[in-house]
């Protein structure tokens, strides 16, 4: 059985192949066009990332109106009807210090992004406003016997809590800026008083009913609204929503956000 043999010529490119002159392609202006799609995308792309994280400051606003809270009471079941009247943010009942109407989100930089254009947030830096629902008129409102003292001898009364105000200091963790709620009653003694609570404690105690009227969501706490994506804005006709925040200081209003392209 005979055999051929043929005999490959060894022979070099005149010039560089094609990849290795892949640096030549203007990286800015090239559109490739994937599979058998009829879409094409920008692999170049680099000013809308899917991923953004966000440096922020926290900034706070106190602003309360003179309003008068009123409730009837009893020292007694059959005793004589009396009325407390109560101003609710003179200070004169409740410590003011730290309550706010406004707590807003203020941007400082992206993290890591180098190449992210940054006009809109120097312009306005404000990406993010959490309005805390205050009393704004002088009311009446309804005050009962507190079940939660029916084996005491002393007739005691309490109200359903009301929308007050938010809080804010430096440092403070942002699910612990929240909101605040007002409840009046009699104590012991059968002295009124006027007295506040934080949405977390009325929620999960279960010491003071909250009012009817109340929505759930008006509870959020600023880090319930930022991983809910509450915060958000447009860039290069990208939506960005926030999933989540870092805040490790202790003294700082300085955190990060973290923004997912949608």
């Amino acid at each position: 059985m005979s055999r051929s043999y043929v005999k490959i010529p060894r022979t070099s490119f005149v010039s560089k192949p094609f990849v290795n002159g892949y640096t030549d392609i203007d990286k800015y202006n090239t559109v490739f066009v994937i599979g058998n799609s009829d879409e094409t995308e920008n692999i170049f792309e680099e000013t809308a990332p899917e991923y953004i994280k966000m440096r922020c400051m926290l900034t706070s606003r106190a602003i309360f109106p003179d309003v008068t809270i009123s409730a009837g009471y009893r020292t007694s079941p059959s005793g004589q009807d009396f009325v407390m009247q109560k101003k609710l943010y003179d200070g004169s009942e409740i410590l003011m210090k730290n309550m706010v109407s406004e707590v807003d989100i203020e941007f400082l930089d992206f993290q890591s992004e180098k190449n992210v254009d940054k006009t809109i947030f120097i312009k306005n830096p404000v990406i993010f406003k959490k309005m805390f629902k205050i009393q704004n008129v002088s009311k009446r409102i309804p005050n009962y016997p507190d079940k939660t003292n029916e084996q005491s001898e002393i007739f005691m009364t309490k109200s359903d809590a009301h929308l007050f105000a938010g809080i804010y200091y430096p440092g403070i963790k942002l699910s612990d800026i929240q909101p605040y709620l007002f409840y009046v009653g009699t104590n012991a003694r059968t002295e009124p008083y006027l007295r506040v609570i934080s949405a977390r404690d009325a929620l999960q105690t279960q010491k003071v009913k909250i009012s009817k009227d109340i929505v759930i969501g008006l509870l959020s706490t600023l880090e319930d609204d930022i991983c809910n994506g509450a915060v958000k804005f447009v860039l290069h006709n990208y939506n960005y929503y926030s999933t989540s925040a870092q805040k490790n200081t202790l003294t700082s209003n300085i955190f990060t956000i973290l923004f997912r392209r949608c």
